[in-house]
């Protein structure tokens, strides 16, 4: 029998060679590429844009059943050693029709985004570790990290630190932000003057827009940070889409204030519940500011769930639970009859996506100096990342049900997506990616500050020690079993997989649409996203398809205009121009046209 040490290495050897099979007419067969090169184009991307041109076809062909648009998201890499997640927004929107597909991509210029590009001297804008920040302007909002689609095809482009902003589907022009700077509580007040201008607002990269209730839930909250005198808070926002969102503050069930330990990367809805993961992306304030610091986050998954119906103002109690094992991206039921959730994990263990690559780590097998192109990366995780299923009590917080998945294929296991046009269908099925696993940016960093992780399932020392390639995994989220796998040529990492559905198909049949980074290019796949080990049906590309580091996408089955919510910018930004400094407060009002106050 193989043990983990032996599938690694096996898995290490045999690459992708394997699912390639001996030659056929039919276009849709063997047209995976070769294994190529290392790269580092993940950290890399162009500022160029496309106008909504037809992508070349490099290999088999376009299915003409395939429906509406993929929007995808990310940020455009600074190429300078600055983290992945510090980047200008860009959105990409691909459009399929009569066996063809176009392209259209565009810069987020969002308000501080619009400052950045102007702002020198003293007033510029730098990054930082996470944190790109003007002491003079504040702080940059990239909504950089994914986007969510009203019912109606309305969609908001998101950031952990900043307001959403909703976006024009048809032009790709930013809108506005969603809520008033009045309504939302900033992280840090008073560390630099330009904070009032552009605060931190700690929010979710995933808030939901409800397709049943067809309302946005997010959140604004701030953890306690170590030497700063500052008041922990946390809040949820239900915004209608039209007039200004209601706060509510969350407590606990002894009336204190909820706490999050770590950062409210996603959130769920359920018919009458609302679901936060406190979870595994540990949001350390030294590092925003360009701190060296680095913390293990919580061995366990912390999950506060809050009656909907008590989000009507003032403060809702939420019950908390506590689950093994780290996560910070889950998928819920949308049925919770009896208060039972029913909850899928996606377990990060021993991997902080908010860590990254600096120039003096080491890695972890050789102890030697990390390789100058690296910096930047985001670092390999020290464990394998399973899955997990569970029954949730929502009134006690009880763990009725666990069922754990640990196979060796969940390894660096990033994004997903999955058929979410009925929402009240059960968890069903998921498409993943991971990135594959190179040793190179494992470093001591990690494995010092995980080494001893109480949720550890695999030993340090059997850590891979040659690179794996990446991979799509198709879970089942019921039977809690992988059902199809393809693994990848080696020099090919998938980026943010999108399901869209087929013409007259039932519920999950369609295609995977995925970026694909490539040695010598990036390119557009598609897949059949019931058959994965097939290989992809159609490979495309563009000269300006230079994506860089995405992240989570969405499907829309047609263009819809944006909503008439507008933030006024003179009653948004108008109180804070007296604080500035004259020159700060002359460029913001040229810039975003204000008038003096």
């Amino acid at each position: 029998m193989l043990t983990r040490r032996d599938w690694l290495r096996f898995s290490a050897l045999t690459g992708a060679g394997g699912l390639i099979g001996c030659g056929s007419d039919d276009p849709w067969v063997d047209i995976l590429p070769p294994d190529g090169p290392a790269h580092d184009s993940i950290l890399h991307g162009t500022r160029a844009e496309i106008d909504d041109e037809e992508l070349e076809l490099v290999a088999g062909r376009v299915p003409s059943d395939i429906l509406g648009f993929v929007f995808v998201v990310g940020g455009v890499p600074y190429g300078d050693g600055t983290p992945l997640f510090t980047g200008d927004g860009m959105v990409m929107r691909f459009r399929f029709e009569g066996g063809r597909a176009r392209a259209k991509t565009k810069l987020l210029r969002t308000d501080c985004f619009r400052l950045d590009e102007v702002a020198t001297g003293d007033l510029a804008f730098r990054s930082n570790g996470q944190l790109r920040m003007s002491p003079q302007l504040g702080a940059r909002n990239f909504a950089n990290t994914a986007l969510v689609p009203s019912p109606s095809g309305r969609i908001l482009a998101t950031y952990d630190a900043g307001r959403p902003w909703e976006i024009d589907p048809e032009t790709l022009d930013v809108v506005s932000p969603v809520g008033q700077l009045s309504t939302w509580r900033p992280m840090l007040e008073g560390i630099v003057p330009g904070l009032a201008l552009l605060p931190v607002h700690m929010s979710s990269a995933h808030p939901v827009w409800d397709p049943i209730d067809d309302r946005v839930y997010t959140v604004n909250w701030a953890a306690p940070i170590d030497g700063l005198s500052l008041e922990p808070f946390a809040r949820v926002l239900v915004w209608d889409g039209r007039t200004e969102p209601v706060v509510t503050e969350l407590i606990d069930a002894s009336g204190a204030p909820v706490i999050i330990e770590q950062s409210l990367h996603q959130i769920q809805t359920t018919d009458r519940y609302l679901i936060l993961n406190d979870g595994a992306f540990m949001v350390e304030a030294e590092q925003m500011a360009g701190g060296d610091v680095t913390r293990a986050q919580r061995p366990t998954t912390v999950l506060w769930v809050v009656p909907k119906a008590s989000l009507g103002g003032a403060t809702a109690t939420a019950t908390r639970v506590e689950i093994p094992y780290e996560s910070a991206h889950f998928l819920v039921e949308r049925g919770d009859a009896g208060d039972r959730l029913v909850v899928a994990l996606m377990h990060q263990n021993s991997a902080d996506p908010s860590e990254w690559i600096r120039a003096h780590d080491v890695v972890h097998h050789s102890g030697a100096t990390v390789d100058p192109r690296n910096v930047g990366m985001m670092v390999m995780p020290a464990d394998i990342t399973p899955h997990g299923r569970y029954v949730v009590d929502a009134r006690t917080g009880a763990v009725l049900e666990s069922q754990l998945l640990d196979d060796e294929r969940l390894f660096g296991v990033t994004l997903w997506s999955r058929d979410e046009r009925d929402p009240a269908r059960p968890l069903g099925q998921s498409h993943w990616v991971t990135l594959g696993y190179d040793p190179e940016l494992l470093t001591t960093r990690i494995t010092d500050v995980y080494r001893d992780q109480a949720s550890r399932i695999l030993p340090l020392d059997e850590l891979p020690q040659v690179a794996l390639p990446g991979q799509f995994l198709r879970v089942d989220h019921s039977s809690l079993a992988i059902l199809d796998a393809l693994e990848l040529p080696f020099g090919w990492l998938p980026m943010s997989p999108t399901f869209a559905p087929r013409r007259n198909g039932g519920p999950g049949e369609g295609y995977l649409v995925t970026i694909m980074l490539g040695p010598e290019g990036d390119e557009l796949w598609i897949l059949d996203a019931g058959d994965l080990s097939r290989g992809p049906l159609a490979r495309l590309r563009h000269p300006q398809l230079d994506v860089g580091f995405s992240l989570h996408t969405c499907w829309v089955p047609d263009l819809a205009p944006p909503g008439e919510y507008r933030v006024d910018r003179q009653a948004d930004y108008g109180d804070a121009l007296p604080l500035l400094r004259e020159d700060a407060r002359a460029l913001a009002r040229s810039v975003l046209g204000l008038a003096a106050s």
